[in-house]
């Protein structure tokens, strides 16, 4: 594994007609090819949550503040797996639907990689992953504006989709059943993965930001990505185009290759 963490400059998944969600592994929460959920904790009593939908509308490309969804949950119950000794950690957004602010984790363990979360009700759930990619892993986690809870585990080439339902992190699948993946860069089919205000909250959407050729600077689409109500299942939605013949030095191109997702700050894998 890289002591050195490389920054992925990311990529989607827009293509033109059918865009592509890429393989990964993974088909139902408990025993996955790579994926191995673990630890868990209980969830405390809950409310409904109310769905938000959103059309094409403003921050094309950015991340800034959005509004809370109402009817926020109580926190996980607390207890679960041990935070293991030399773990890196990284304040994320509400991940249990309290309204407070969570904690991202990640760590090696023996032969393990372990992505986890410590919620602030003291809640600790975990899962284990494995990645041919050298480089030191990182994640992102967010809330979305339908309620549903995400983190983006990225390997530089591509990055995994979990959701954080139940308290538990879950593979998110495909319609084949296999973990959505989007390509970081590596295939050509995008360039970033991020969580944009759009209509009345964050959606996640794929970019890709490519030249025009002929000089005419960089035409960059977004892809919306449908999730499930417990954010266990995605699907390709809409692709919108938000600029056409920008410069590399715009920000709507510069954030539609990168993975982000609002304001979460990111945790890097500890190097062994």
């Amino acid at each position: 594994m890289q002591t050195k963490w490389a920054r992925a400059v990311v990529c989607a998944l827009t293509m033109p007609t059918a865009l592509a969600v890429l393989t990964g592994c993974g088909v139902v929460p408990g025993s996955h090819a790579g994926v191995t959920v673990d630890g868990t904790a209980g969830p405390a009593a809950v409310t409904a949550k109310p769905s938000a939908t959103g059309s094409a509308g403003s921050d094309p490309a950015g991340n800034g503040s959005a509004p809370s969804p109402s009817g926020a949950k109580k926190g996980c119950a607390p207890g679960g797996v041990d935070l293991p000794s030399g773990a890196a950690t990284a304040l994320t957004q509400d991940l249990d639907g309290d309204g407070l602010k969570d904690t991202l984790w990640m760590a090696d363990k023996g032969s393990s990689r372990v992505l986890g979360v410590e919620t602030a009700s003291g809640a600790r759930f975990s899962t284990t992953f494995s990645n041919a990619s050298p480089v030191r892993a990182n994640a992102v986690g967010g809330r979305l504006g339908d309620g549903s809870a995400i983190i983006l585990l990225d390997f530089n080439r591509e990055a995994k989709l979990y959701a954080v339902t139940g308290c538990k992190i879950v593979p998110t699948l495909n319609k084949q059943g296999q973990q959505y993946t989007f390509d970081e860069g590596y295939t050509g089919y995008g360039s970033g993965v991020g969580c944009p205000l759009i209509g009345a909250g964050r959606r996640l959407v794929g970019y890709l930001a490519k030249p025009g050729g002929h000089g005419d600077g960089y035409i960059v689409t977004r892809t919306l990505i449908n999730l499930s109500k417990n954010g266990t299942r995605a699907d390709n939605g809409p692709i919108e185009e938000v600029g056409r013949g920008l410069p590399g030095s715009d920000p709507v191109v510069t954030k539609a290759q990168e993975i982000i997702c609002a304001d979460g700050d990111r945790v890097i894998e500890p190097v062994n």
